[in-house]
């Protein structure tokens, strides 16, 4: 079957009907504004399209103050190393405070994501995006504690 034969894919209901987190960033240092978050995105950071398009990834994801991680820095290093290498670009685990609603007592719900940027090219080859998506490795992350505290 040739490529024209196919049927026209809808690819905002992939990026969004999709189980992967993404977030679709654009290529504007320092600020990298969120152009789009998927379905997934929300969910699991259980934010809106409104708290996160439009604005700058590090000010709708700031440091938080109880840890001593630079964890913009850190992002700001990864987007920034996409953007010279044109590459994609792995972060180690991260750690994520998901706030819980009121109803679900309030307070944050501990993650653990392991996040990678991928640049994004438009038909010239030219860098127009840059797509974070992110792997809930919680579990993972948490079995690993477990391990260390046997020894």
């Amino acid at each position: 079957m040739a490529e024209h034969d196919l049927p026209e894919l809808n690819y905002r209901a992939i990026f969004n009907g999709g189980a992967a987190p993404y977030l679709i960033l654009a290529v504007d240092p320092p600020r990298y504004t969120i152009l789009g978050a998927s379905d997934a995105y929300l969910a699991a950071t259980k934010r809106t399209r409104e708290d996160l398009v439009g604005k700058p990834i590090l000010e709708a994801f700031p440091n938080n103050p109880n840890e001593d991680i630079d964890s913009e820095s850190i992002v700001r290093g990864a987007l920034d190393r996409v953007r010279a290498t044109l590459k994609p670009d792995y972060l180690p685990i991260v750690k994520y405070d998901v706030p819980r609603s009121a109803a679900e007592g309030g307070g944050f719900t501990t993650k653990y994501w392991s996040p990678v940027h991928s640049p994004v090219f438009d038909e010239h080859g030219a860098l127009v995006h840059i797509a974070q998506r992110v792997d809930d490795v919680t579990e993972l992350h948490e079995a690993h504690e477990r391990l260390k505290e046997l020894d």
